[in-house]
C-alpha cells in the first residue's frame, strides 16, 4: 500500500487468458475485417463472448497439463486446447 491506496483485486474470470498467463501456443490465426454495420458486428462479436478464454480457464488447463506431464513422465496425449480472444482497434 502506498499513501493509503490499495491495489484492487482482479477477477481472473474477467481477464482474457492471452494476457495472463498467456496462451503459450506455437501457432495463431488472426481475423481482420472492416466494420460497416456496427449493430450486426456487435451482435456477431457478442455471440463469441462465451467462448473467449479467460485467465482462469487457461490457468486451470496449464495446471492439468503440467500435472499429467509430471505424473506420466512425458507429454500427455489427448490433452489439448484451442484458445479464443477478442480485440478491436480503430484507425482513421
Amino acid at each position: 500500500m502506498v499513501d493509503g491506496l490499495e491495489e484492487p483485486l482482479l477477477d481472473i474470470n474477467e481477464i482474457q487468458g492471452n494476457s495472463v498467463p498467456g496462451f503459450n501456443k506455437d501457432y495463431q490465426r488472426f481475423l481482420f475485417f472492416d466494420i460497416f454495420e456496427p449493430v450486426l458486428a456487435k451482435r456477431w462479436l457478442s455471440y463469441w463472448t462465451p467462448y473467449v478464454s479467460t485467465a482462469q480457464g487457461v490457468i486451470q488447463f496449464n495446471r492439468l497439463y503440467q500435472l499429467m506431464r509430471e505424473r506420466r513422465g512425458e507429454e500427455p496425449d489427448g490433452i489439448m486446447a484451442t484458445w479464443l480472444k477478442k480485440s478491436k482497434t480503430t484507425y482513421i
